[in-house]
């Protein structure tokens, strides 16, 4: 039985997933207070909520990590003035699986990420803001490559699940493709397996797993070349450690 931490436990693709991880033994993280074993609190948007999810963390010996949380929200600002999308999709991740895998070895993180990360930017007010969705996915990306090149006792693993019929795909597009989606793109079961298969199929640098039909939008898990590499920005990168810093600053008499 493996210890497995997941970030989004309770999303469309998190449901299934915990579903299909029962017989594991599982950490899973929610924003409600739920009285039972192995639930944990903890608010993406709240850097004490994290602290504390980190501590409680920080004695238990994981084989594996999904990260599979991520919004898609109108503008609007954390208590600490930084905008939700960023906070939720590409900093609190990356800061919690961070400070978790410094008491971890061989541990397998499996990064959800998204197709539409291939069209990202750094940009975090774009034009269009339904692009804050693949931009902030587009930043975790990177952020977790970082931590993939500075971590050589972790395997780091990037998954996408396909185009899903998930509540956040519904929000990013419009009618018709919402309908295309409804008939053709992947059950929340179908996406919650290909990230299960990510624990199975081979590392390869430069790849990540997805569907292996038309366009990698549904279909058996295999690993595939990505077709665009993230490349690492140590603008992004030093903008996100001055983060890291305010925060901990501010934060560091939390008990």
């Amino acid at each position: 039985m493996k210890n497995i931490l997941i970030l989004g436990s309770t999303g469309s693709i998190g449901r299934p997933l915990v579903e299909l991880l029962k017989n594991e033994n599982l950490y899973l993280t929610n924003r409600k207070n739920m009285n039972e074993a192995n639930h944990y609190f903890l608010d993406l948007t709240d850097f004490k909520s994290i602290l504390q999810f980190i501590d409680q963390m920080k004695l238990i010996k994981l084989d594996y990590i999904f990260v599979n949380s991520g919004v898609y929200l109108n503008q609007a600002y954390t208590i600490d003035g930084y905008e939700k999308n960023f906070m939720v999709n590409s900093f609190s991740p990356y800061y919690i699986v961070k400070k978790i895998t410094e008491n971890q070895e061989k541990c397998s993180i499996i990064l959800t990420s998204s197709i539409s990360i291939l069209k990202g930017q750094t940009q975090l007010n774009p034009s269009r803001w339904k692009h804050i969705y693949r931009n902030t996915k587009y930043i975790e990306h990177m952020l977790f490559q970082y931590l993939e090149k500075e971590d050589s006792s972790n395997t780091y693993i990037y998954a996408h699940p396909g185009i899903t019929k998930s509540s956040i795909s519904s929000s990013l597009h419009r009618l018709p493709i919402r309908l295309w989606i409804s008939y053709f793109g992947n059950s929340n079961e179908k996406a919650a397996e290909v990230l299960v298969s990510a624990m199975n199929i081979k590392k390869e640098a430069g790849h990540w797993i997805c569907p292996s039909g038309i366009f990698h939008l549904t279909g058996k898990a295999k690993s595939f070349k990505m077709k665009k590499t993230i490349p690492l920005d140590s603008s992004v990168y030093s903008y996100v450690l001055s983060i890291e810093k305010t925060l901990e600053e501010k934060y560091k008499y939390i008990e």
